[in-house]
C-alpha cells in the first residue's frame, strides 16, 4: 500500500540512522572485498569510477544528486519491487521471482533478455472450485460478512442511482461464481438455478454496494463513470 505513516518522524529517523550506518559498511566493507576480487582477477589495479561527470554544473549536480536520492528510490519501490517482482513471484514463486527482479533491475532491464510471454485475465479458463468452503465464518469480531464490511467502510451511495456496471445478466455458473467471489461488496448475486438448456444462471447486480475496486473487468464485465462521475462516498475517511 502506498502512503505515510501516521507517525512519520520515527520512520525518516530510522531510515536516516541506518542508511547512515550502512553507507560505511557497502563501502569500506563490501567495496573493499570487491576491489580485492577484481584485482585478484584481473592482475591490475582497479580504482573506482567517477560517479558524476567533471564538466557537470552546479544545477546539473543537483539536478543528479535529487535523481538518485529521491527518484531511483521511488521508482526501484514502485516498478522493481511493487510490480514486476510481485508479478514474478506470483507466477515462479517467491525466490524465482526475486532472483528475475533483482537481475533486471541491476542490469537495468537488459537481463533476463526477451519478454515474458503473458496471458490477459479474460483469457484465463474459469472453473469452480471449493476453497471458499475453507474460509472462516463471519464471527463480528474478527471476520465480517461482505455487506457488514461495506457497512463499517462508511460507503454512502444511493439506493436509486442508474446502475454503472456493465455485464450480462445470463451467464455460466462458474462465470456467475467467479463474480461473486470476486467482488468484495456483494453486488453479484445467483438467481435461481441453472437453465435446463444448458449450465446458464441469471445474476441479480446490486449496483449500489459497488465500491468501484474494478475487479469485475478481470472477467469479462466492466464499470462506467457512475452518475455524476463521482462514485461511492465514504463518510468515514
Amino acid at each position: 500500500m502506498i502512503g505515510f505513516p501516521r507517525r512519520i518522524w520515527p520512520e525518516v529517523r530510522a531510515g536516516t540512522g541506518f542508511g547512515a550506518l550502512l553507507y560505511p559498511v557497502m563501502v569500506f566493507g563490501v567495496g573493499i572485498v570487491v576491489n580485492l576480487l577484481l584485482q585478484a582477477i584481473t592482475g591490475r589495479s582497479v580504482s573506482s569510477p567517477r560517479q558524476l561527470p567533471a564538466h557537470l554544473s552546479a544545477a546539473g549536480v543537483a539536478i543528479s544528486i535529487a535523481y538518485g536520492v529521491v527518484i531511483a528510490p521511488v521508482h526501484e519501490e514502485l516498478f522493481f519491487r511493487g510490480i514486476l517482482f510481485r508479478s514474478l513471484a506470483d507466477r515462479y514463486g517467491f525466490a524465482t521471482g526475486a532472483l528475475l527482479a533483482g537481475t533486471a533491475m541491476n542490469s537495468l532491464g537488459t537481463l533476463p533478455p526477451g519478454n515474458l510471454s503473458l496471458e490477459r485475465d479474460a483469457d484465463v479458463p474459469v472453473a469452480p472450485g471449493g476453497r471458499e468452503r475453507g474460509y472462516p465464518k463471519p464471527d463480528n469480531e474478527r471476520v465480517f460478512d461482505k455487506l457488514s464490511s461495506v457497512y463499517l467502510s462508511g460507503n454512502r451511495t444511493r439506493d436509486d442511482a442508474p446502475s454503472h456496471i456493465r455485464v450480462d445478466r445470463k451467464v455460466r455458473r462458474e462465470v456467475a461464481e467467479a463474480w461473486r467471489h470476486m467482488c468484495p461488496a456483494q453486488v453479484y448475486e445467483l438467481a435461481g438455478e441453472a437453465s435446463p438448456a444448458g449450465n446458464v444462471v441469471d445474476v441479480e447486480v446490486t449496483a449500489s454496494n459497488c465500491i468501484q475496486c474494478g475487479a469485475i473487468s478481470a472477467k469479462g464485465g466492466r464499470l462506467t463513470p457512475p452518475e455524476g462521475g463521482d462514485g461511492p462516498e465514504y463518510s468515514l475517511m
